[in-house]
C-alpha cells in the first residue's frame, strides 16, 4: 500500500513540476523586457519564514505601445524606483519584475518521477522475491 501511495504522490509532484516548468518556460519564450517605475512607496518586510533577508512590496507601472500597465510585487530585493519588467508580448497585463526561473518546476518533475520509479522498482522487486 505504501508503494502505491509513493507512486501516486510521485506522479502528482512530477505532473505539478512539469506544469510549473512548462508555464515558466512558455513565459520566458514570449516575454519582453522594458523599464517600469515604482508607483507606490516600497513597504519593507523582514524574513517571515518564506524567504531570508529583507524584501519589499510595491506597485509598479510601465508603458507598452502608448498604453499603461501596472503590476505588483512582494518579493523585490531592491526598492529602487526604476525596475526591469518582464511582460508577455501578446498580453502585457501578464507581467513580473523577477526573471522567471523554470528550474524549480523541472526539479519537482524530476523528483516526482524518480519517486514513482522507486515505487515501481520496489513493487517489482517485491513480486520477484515472492515468486
Amino acid at each position: 500500500m505504501a508503494k502505491i501511495l509513493i507512486l501516486i504522490g510521485g506522479l502528482v509532484v512530477g505532473c505539478l513540476g512539469l506544469y510549473i516548468g512548462f508555464h515558466c518556460q512558455a513565459f520566458l519564450w514570449s516575454c519582453v523586457t522594458t523599464t517600469g517605475k515604482a508607483s507606490s512607496k516600497p513597504v519593507e518586510h523582514k524574513n517571515n519564514g518564506h524567504h531570508s533577508g529583507t524584501k519589499y512590496s510595491f506597485h509598479y507601472t510601465f508603458t507598452v505601445d502608448g498604453k499603461s500597465y501596472e503590476g505588483w510585487t512582494d518579493e523585490a530585493d531592491d526598492p529602487s524606483e526604476i525596475v526591469t519588467v518582464y511582460y508577455d508580448r501578446s498580453n502585457p497585463a501578464n507581467n513580473r519584475i523577477d526573471e522567471p526561473n523554470p528550474t524549480i518546476g523541472w526539479g519537482l518533475a524530476g523528483l516526482g518521477f524518480a519517486l514513482s520509479m522507486f515505487a515501481i522498482y520496489g513493487y517489482y522487486r517485491e513480486k520477484q522475491r515472492a515468486a
